[in-house]
């Protein structure tokens, strides 16, 4: 898994230098993280139930 920012933007240069090295690139997927995903960042903590 790559998680970068501006991921849906930069996702054809990333491809094409993949392309350019012989590998091969079985699956791809762009979403968008979630508030809970948002908020460990954030604080480094989990949400408590």
């Amino acid at each position: 898994m790559v998680s970068m920012p501006g991921a849906a933007q930069s996702l054809p240069s990333l491809i094409g230098v993949i392309q350019e090295t012989g590998a091969t690139l079985r699956e791809t997927t762009v979403r968008e993280p979630s508030l809970e995903t948002l908020f460990i960042k954030m604080t480094g903590k989990e949400l408590r139930e």
